[in-house]
């Protein structure tokens, strides 16, 4: 849905939270930003599905008051993963890009995942 000003309501998920409350961006905020690509790119879904059918205000009012709803289709380690980038409080996500590839990686390697 576009809204105002060409505003697509549907992706402010890939706001931090934080910095919808006025908040500096910072590490933290890019940590989320990269949880929600990945659970886009592994799922093909957003994590505030409320949030595609809604007009521009009514979506940040759901958003600040919503939590991620990662997607079924998901493995336990891969919603680990971005459960962690995710997390409400900056300061329990990951704390660099680096850390969040590193996790990445190491799913990678486990037996069954990816090539």
């Amino acid at each position: 849905l576009i809204g105002l000003a060409g505003f697509r309501a549907g992706r402010l998920e890939f706001i931090a939270p934080e910095l919808m409350r006025g908040r500096p961006a910072g590490r933290a905020s890019d940590i989320w930003s990269l949880g929600v690509t990945l659970h886009l790119l592994l799922t093909g879904h957003g994590l505030f599905p409320a949030l595609v059918s809604a007009d521009p205000f009514t979506a940040v009012r759901i958003y600040l008051r919503s939590r991620p709803e990662p997607g079924e289709d998901l493995t336990d380690g891969q919603r680990a993963v971005i459960v962690t980038a995710l997390q409400p409080d900056p300061a329990d996500r990951y704390r660099t890009a680096a850390d969040l590839a590193d996790a990445v990686d190491e799913l990678a390697r486990r037996p069954g995942g990816p090539p």
